[in-house]
């Protein structure tokens, strides 16, 4: 599983975005055997060939798939590729910055139903970091909202969305159909410099003058009320 040295690869392929984690050079396999070479752990050099095809038949992709560089594959295909990536280190917490922003909502489902399989059947956590509350509402068991880097509101899951107690949790849930369509209208402010006391302020429909001086003392955290999980002997 050498670097591909003499292929010819598109130029679109080095461009940002989907293609933004995956090395335009390499091809899956090495792409999936590079943490290995990283942390230079776990996985022997005469063993590679073999944990790469399990890992690929993990995330749903083929053998065959292995020798393919990144532009010859699908968004949803490329996703799979980075969680493969993700698993050869076999650890316990996979951190997801936005894994499904990208594709269309076939091919988000698809991902979202593999990486709770994959959650189901290795034991893992995820700390999954998204926009779209529904995604997070379809993988996570609990969930806290963040507003200019401050947390305002967290819960388990489905408690925070069928009681939201922030006016921006509020406004991110509402969608026309089961609550009023809330449009938040005022200053986006600059991360880099929030405004004074409450950093919502500038978009609150429930602002006060007070809301400039001091910062609200936010909705306590909210614990489920299911008994902890336990884990047969």
């Amino acid at each position: 599983m050498g670097r591909v040295e003499n292929r010819r690869t598109p130029l679109d392929a080095f461009r940002p975005g989907a293609f933004g984690s995956l090395d335009p050079r390499l091809t899956a396999a090495d792409l999936i055997a590079e943490p290995w070479l990283t942390h230079r752990a776990l996985v022997p050099a005469s063993r590679r060939a073999a944990r790469v095809t399990e890992l690929l038949d993990m995330v749903g992709l083929r053998d065959s798939d292995a020798p393919r560089l990144p532009y010859e594959f699908s968004g949803g295909q490329r996703q799979r590729i980075g969680i493969a990536r993700a698993l050869a280190l076999e650890p316990g917490v996979i951190v997801c910055d936005e894994p499904v922003s990208a594709l269309d909502l076939s091919v988000q489902a698809q991902v979202l139903n593999l990486l709770c399989d994959l959650r189901d059947e290795l034991g893992l956590s995820y700390v999954f970091i998204s926009h779209d509350l529904s995604v997070v509402r379809h993988l996570a068991d609990r969930v806290a909202v963040m507003y200019l880097v401050r947390m305002v509101e967290s819960g388990p899951t489905e408690e925070v969305h069928e009681r939201p107690r922030h006016p921006y949790t509020e406004a991110l849930l509402s969608d026309g159909r089961r609550r009023q369509r809330i449009l938040l209208t005022g200053e986006f402010p600059s991360p880099a410099d929030p405004p004074s006391g409450c950093r919502f302020r500038t978009r609150c429909p429930r602002v006060r003058d007070l809301s400039a001086e001091s910062v609200p003392t936010p909705p306590p955290v909210r614990r489920s009320t299911e008994p902890p999980a336990t884990t047969p002997s």
